[in-house]
């Protein structure tokens, strides 16, 4: 998962000023059938980086939550 993607939840606590669209064909497209476990994989990978930003201080326990759930809610 390429973590541009993402939607920014907050920056120093604060809602951005504006969304960011996703421009990636490859976040909006469907899944192919035989990628689950590529898909889960990426999606784990992503939540080990969200982690890791949590971590650093970089997200809140909050915002680490939310795209967490989000994250789990596509498996």
């Amino acid at each position: 998962m390429n973590l541009a993607s993402l939607p920014i939840i907050s920056i120093d606590g604060r809602p951005p000023a504006s969304p960011r669209p996703v421009t990636s064909a490859a976040a909006t497209a469907a899944p192919a059938a035989g990628s689950t476990s590529a898909q889960e994989a990426d999606i784990f990978s992503a939540i080990e980086l969200l982690a890791d930003l949590r971590a650093k201080g970089i997200l809140s326990d909050e915002e680490f939550t939310q795209k967490k759930a989000a994250l789990l809610s596509r498996l």
